[in-house]
């Protein structure tokens, strides 16, 4: 019995251990698992084909690829005082452009002293579902955005450590 706690501890502690990752732009800071390397410009545009989707200025994926954290600044023009409506607004946009999508949650939320848009969603990317986690805070003039995005499997098998890394982001 000691044998098999032992093996869930190494386990669990294998799975926590974590690497601080920092945006170059703004130094948003977040920590992900040591599994987890930057994108090429290659991989980059084979998720986000130009001219037709604007790719984000920095990106990460765990070595399969089959989770990824895009990090950028988005046009939309979010404000503190305007995050309700931006909820709002969002949900509804989604809601009509993307066909089927399953939502998981969408509100505002607090992380590391600062407001964040969170939406959260399951929708369908070409062959498989993927869920989403979409992060939009003001600052400094810009709205940034972070988006998670992950098979619905690798999700599912990851999922406390990908809510964990979202609970570390940090923008100074």
């Amino acid at each position: 019995m000691k044998k098999y706690i032992l093996g869930a501890a190494l386990l669990l502690s294998a799975n926590l251990s974590a690497k601080t990752f920092t945006t170059p732009d703004s130094n948003v800071r977040f920590d992900l698992p040591d599994n987890y390397t930057a994108l090429s410009a290659s991989e980059i545009a084979l998720k986000f084909p130009a001219p037709r989707v604007k790719a984000p200025e920095f990106m990460i994926g765990n070595e399969p690829r089959s989770i990824s954290l895009a990090y950028g600044h988005n046009e939309l023009p979010l404000t503190e005082e305007n995050m309700t409506q931006s909820v709002t607004y969002l949900h509804s946009a989604f809601s009509a452009s993307i066909p089927n999508i399953r939502w998981v949650e969408h509100k505002i939320m607090p992380l590391s002293g600062k407001n964040w848009v969170y939406l959260e969603f399951i929708s369908k990317a070409r062959s498989t579902d993927t869920h989403n986690i979409m992060l939009l805070t003001p600052h400094k003039g810009k709205s940034v955005a972070i988006n998670l995005n992950a098979t619905v499997e690798a999700f599912q098998q990851n999922e406390a450590a990908l809510r964990q890394a979202i609970n570390t982001i940090e923008l100074p």
